[in-house]
């Protein structure tokens, strides 16, 4: 999640590189946002059917190649448009982690697994 919220820090300079309002700038934070929800809705059933490990692999490769096109965009359209598909891939972490945590960790330590992993999410990154 830090690749999310380190784009907002930075958005007043993304505006000046491309001539844009900050505003429009902001999109890339909220088509981000919309690529995660999006991506879950499809990466949870795929790694129930194909098996989480092959599909976290091929995802989170997609994702951190995806990081390149975003440092070398030429315009915001192009940021925006590669930040959502990243965000897509990028998903596979958020909907198949608790999954993965149930399938790693016995029955009678599940709730306390779940809950030293779920510190993570509901804190957020440092910023």
């Amino acid at each position: 999640m830090l690749y999310s919220t380190s784009y907002t820090s930075g958005t007043t300079l993304i505006a000046e590189e491309f001539g844009e309002s900050e505003t429009i700038v902001t999109l890339g934070l909220t088509f981000y946002l919309i690529g995660l929800a999006i991506g879950s809705m499809f990466m949870a059933p795929l790694s129930e059917v194909y098996g989480r490990k092959p599909v976290c692999v091929i995802c989170l490769s997609i994702f951190t190649v995806l990081i390149i096109p975003c440092a070398l965009a030429k315009s915001v359209t192009t940021l925006i448009v590669v930040r959502f598909i990243g965000a897509f891939f990028g998903s596979v972490m958020i909907s198949t982690a608790p999954g993965m945590v149930a399938d790693l960790v016995d029955d009678e330590h599940r709730a306390l697994a779940i809950s030293i992993w779920s510190i993570g999410p509901l804190n957020g990154p440092g910023s």
